[in-house]
C-alpha cells in the first residue's frame, strides 16, 4: 500500500486527555481543539482506536504504518500520553487483528482476534491478542497475548490457549464490558 503523500510527511496525533475528536486535516490547524500533550511520529493512515484510562495514567492505543518501511502492514501501537514523542524514536508495534497470507503462495500463516476493555476479570483494562500461528513444524499452534494496564505500567504475557479464558473474553463481549477489533486480510511481508 502507497502512503497517502508522495513524501514522508510527519502526522501529528494530538492527543485529548480529556477526550478524543476527528481531525479534518493532517496535520490538525491552530484553529483545531488541541489538548495537553502532541506526540509527532511518522506514520500514515493513522486512526486512534481507543484510549485506556488507569487512576493517574493513559495510554493511547491506534493503527497506521510507519513511513520508514512501506512494504509493512499495518500494526497496533501503544503510547502513554504523558509522554513526548518526537519524529524519528522508535515505538513498539503490535499485530493487527488479522488473517495473514503468505505473499507467494497466498497460504493462511497467522490469524489473530484482538480484544480491548475489561476483557480479563484480573484487570481493569486489558488488550487481548487470541492468535493462531502456522509453526515451523507445518502445524498451527494457539496462544493467548495480553497487554494489562495497570497503575504501575503494562505488563505483557504469553500464556498457552485456554478455552475458559476464551469463554470469559466472549462472555464479557457479550455483555458489553470488552469488544473485539475488526479483522482484515494482510499479506505477510517479504
Amino acid at each position: 500500500m502507497k502512503p497517502l503523500f508522495s513524501s514522508t510527511v510527519t502526522i501529528f496525533i494530538i492527543l485529548y486527555l480529556s477526550g478524543w475528536g476527528e481531525f479534518d486535516t493532517y496535520p490538525p490547524t491552530n484553529q483545531q481543539n488541541l489538548a495537553d500533550t502532541t506526540i509527532f511520529v511518522d506514520f500514515y493512515d493513522v486512526e486512534i482506536i481507543d484510549t485506556i484510562s488507569i487512576s493517574e495514567s493513559s495510554w493511547v492505543l491506534f493503527s497506521g504504518y510507519p513511513t520508514d518501511n512501506l512494504e509493512s502492514n499495518i500494526a497496533l501501537y501503544i503510547i502513554k500520553s504523558d509522554v513526548d514523542l518526537h519524529a524519528g524514536e522508535s515505538v513498539k508495534f503490535y499485530s493487527y487483528p488479522s488473517k495473514v497470507y503468505d505473499y507467494e503462495d497466498k497460504s493462511l500463516i497467522y490469524e489473530c482476534n484482538v480484544y480491548i476493555g475489561n476483557c480479563l476479570s484480573k484487570y481493569e483494562k486489558s488488550i487481548v491478542w487470541v492468535q493462531n500461528e502456522l509453526g515451523d513444524d507445518g502445524k498451527f499452534h494457539q496462544s493467548i497475548f495480553t497487554v494489562n494496564f495497570t497503575e504501575s505500567g503494562i505488563e505483557e504475557f504469553l500464556s498457552e490457549y485456554n478455552s475458559g479464558t476464551i469463554q470469559q473474553i466472549e462472555d464479557l463481549v457479550e455483555l458489553g464490558f470488552c469488544k473485539m477489533l475488526p479483522q482484515v486480510d494482510l499479506t505477510s511481508e517479504p
